[in-house]
């Protein structure tokens, strides 16, 4: 295990001190940080959501007058810890005093700043204290001796209780338990980000309604773009312990890092494997332990201000929470056995990115029975050999479909919002639509010739036969074939913003350095221009950082947990083979290989069947509830006609952020290059 940082934090003055030089003492130059042209004001460079590890510029306009002052280029954090810091502390101390709790003060400015992608960190684990997760304090001069552990609430996955009364829970139930009363989104809730200058509607989020710093203990946050400075002014962070999941390459990097954070004793690094041909580590995974729940939360948004609605509110994104009740240490920590398909697939995922062991721990003494209905979604960055290909990607998106019943036929209808889009082809898009439909792709590799010998074709024909089965089948034919490209082409829709969408935004040209598409991939023959829609907001002026599928099947699915009309994917992955794989044979083992070059975590979410009267989601008579009307009760008659539902279905459970429908992208309405703007 890398080695950790040793030195005492003193109650915050010495260690404060100490990382202020070494940021002072490691900040680039000037001209490293600022690219400048005649017409053009100084830029900051940041990584960008592409394929390729290129540079880009992400520039912001402003009326401000400040705008036109190029921002501090040192490292973000640096601000929180700088020469305010006394004043700040001084009126945190009277805040105390007046209301007898402990606060930070809010940002000391309200003017739009650019935001500053930080530094790659380093890449080591340490291990996170247990009573930092039950409520003993490590003995510094900072914090008392001990705490008596807290009272958890006692709630193992099988336990039953009466229902309480009726809430606004967007996903699920709508009944709460008693022991959930206390919980916030026990089923859990898809909001958009809040964004400055747009009046509430009730489906927005704030970060800091995120994070509910005044009981939060301890704190797992991930993310592609970093602004310390501002993450750091939402946290308490003398008062819980913090591990940051970041993207790290080379040792010199790692080793700044470990620097640069030794004099954090409750910061913990984390930087999952970026060996070759890995590019990217853009998951955005949150895990937020409070005393008595543990909330999980999975945005499409960057630890950056302006993905959070900030900068006079230019960038929209969306986000998944749910509250899972904590399990006290007095009980047995929950067997792998009795966990749902999403507490799996979210230990794995953490468990593969090199999360510490008390972490690990944690989220094995959590209440996870209420994510039944759920499926949590990743994509492991590397080469996934054996049977581990088969429960990541593009083929683990298929097998959460048909873990959670929702594997459908013909006339799935599928409608793809990705603020990056790679070097798309017919056939990757083919391997997508059939991902959703429920299909690992197995059928799709033998069709290439996999390893191009009889051995390869006789051991892919045996895995055929078992490997897309399930026993909650909706569709008839357990692989599905008939799926040509002419038949997808009209039902696959890719959302991305044309360059008039981008140039007439709130930010206008310099707000689209996060938007990412290029030129050549546009230009060649094989990219499928065809399904591509312009990306228009329903907030007048934003642009999107969303990474979102929307799924309308052509009749209800019957699944473990009711009728669904509708399914909706949530999280971190843009629409590229970078992000959700290419399957391959393996040419020395002759097996299946999924080859993946980034991170990403999302979630699968099932639109519940609901009856509202007297409205129908389709021509057919089909209702949003999932139900037929009675001349089309009998679903096995083939000749009936069925449509999707339209988009309304996720009306009050998912939040569709586009205009819909949107025209198509064509050659007099280009998409949005940000390189040649």
């Amino acid at each position: 295990m890398p080695e950790v940082g040793t030195e005492k934090w003193n109650d915050g003055k010495e260690g404060e001190a100490a990382f202020i030089k070494a940021i002072k003492a490691s900040a680039p130059s000037r001209n490293t940080r600022f690219k400048k042209s005649n017409a053009e004001q100084e830029v900051i460079s940041l990584d960008s959501d592409q394929e390729d590890d290129t540079k880009l510029p992400l520039k912001l306009e402003s009326n401000s007058p400040s705008s036109k002052t190029p921002p501090n280029p040192q490292i973000p954090l640096l601000n929180a810890l700088g020469p305010d810091r006394k004043k700040m502390e001084e009126e945190r101390q009277k805040r105390k005093r007046e209301r007898g709790q402990q606060q930070f003060s809010k940002d000391a400015t309200a003017e739009p700043v650019r935001p500053i992608k930080a530094q790659k960190t380093s890449n080591f684990t340490r291990s996170v204290s247990t009573s930092q997760f039950y409520g003993s304090r490590s003995t510094t001069a900072s914090s008392p001796a001990s705490v008596e552990e807290p009272e958890l609430v006692k709630m193992g996955p099988g336990k039953k209780a009466e229902t309480w009364e009726k809430q606004n829970v967007r996903l699920g139930s709508e009944m709460l338990d008693e022991d959930e009363s206390e919980l916030q989104y026990p089923h859990g809730v898809v909001k958009k980000t809040y964004c400055e200058d747009f009046k509430r509607t009730g489906d927005d989020i704030k970060i800091e309604e995120v994070l509910q710093r005044d009981t939060l203990r301890t704190a797992v946050l991930s993310a592609f773009q970093w602004d310390l400075d501002w993450v750091f002014s939402k946290l308490n962070i003398r008062q819980m312990s913090l591990i940051l999941v970041m993207q790290a390459k080379e040792e010199q990097e790692k080793e700044q890092r470990r620097k640069l954070f030794s004099s954090f004793p409750r910061v913990t690094l984390v930087f999952p494997d970026m060996q070759h041909p890995i590019n990217c580590m853009h998951s955005k995974l949150m895990l937020l332990f409070h005393e008595k729940y543990l909330r999980v939360v999975v945005p499409s948004a960057n630890l950056v201000k302006y993905d959070w609605g900030g900068m006079n509110g230019i960038m929209e994104n969306t986000v998944f929470l749910i509250d899972l009740p904590r399990i006290p240490r007095s009980e047995p920590q929950v067997e792998s056995s009795e966990f749902t398909f999403f507490a799996k697939e979210l230990i794995y995922f953490c468990q593969k990115s090199g999360f510490p062991d008390n972490i690990l721990e944690a989220l094995h003494r959590v209440d996870y029975s209420k994510t039944s209905h759920l499926a949590f979604i990743h994509s492991i960055a590397g080469s996934n050999v054996k049977d581990n290909w088969k429960r990541t990607g593009y083929p683990g998106f298929a097998t959460a479909v048909r873990e959670l019943g929702l594997q459908s036929g013909k006339g799935l209808e599928v409608d793809f919002v990705s603020s990056s889009v790679g070097a798309l082809t017919r056939e990757f898009v083919t391997n997508m639509y059939r991902a959703v439909m429920g299909d690992n792709g197995l059928k799709e590799l033998q069709s290439r010739g996999g390893a191009g010998k009889k051995t390869g074709q006789s051991k892919l024909t045996s895995l055929i036969g078992h490997a897309s089965s399930s026993t909650k089948n909706n569709e008839k034919d357990p692989v599905i074939l008939e799926t040509p490209w002419e038949y997808i082409r009209d039902r696959f829709r890719i959302f991305f913003p044309s360059y008039d969408t981008v140039k007439n935004s709130r930010g206008k040209l310099n707000a689209g350095g996060t938007v990412c598409f290029q030129s050549k991939w546009w230009d060649a023959s094989t990219f499928p221009k065809e399904v591509m829609r312009d990306c228009i907001s329903t907030r007048t002026g934003l642009l999107m950082h969303n990474k979102l599928i929307f799924a309308r099947p052509r009749k209800p699915l019957v699944t473990p947990n009711g009728k669904v009309d509708a399914f909706a994917y949530v999280g971190s992955a843009n629409l590229s083979e970078s992000a959700w794989g290419r399957l391959v044979m393996d040419r020395a083992t002759k097996s299946p290989k999924l080859n993946v070059r980034n991170w990403e975590c999302g979630v699968l979410i099932p639109v519940q069947a609901a009856v509202l009267t007297g409205f129908s989601g389709a021509s057919t008579g089909r209702t949003l509830g999932g139900e037929l009307e009675a001349q089309q009760e009998d679903e096995e008659n083939e000749e009936v006609d069925q449509t999707a539902v339209s988009m309304d279905v996720f009306k009050g459970r998912v939040p569709v952020p586009m205009e819909w429908p949107s025209k198509k992208i064509r050659a007099d309405k280009k998409p949005w290059f940000y390189l040649d703007a």
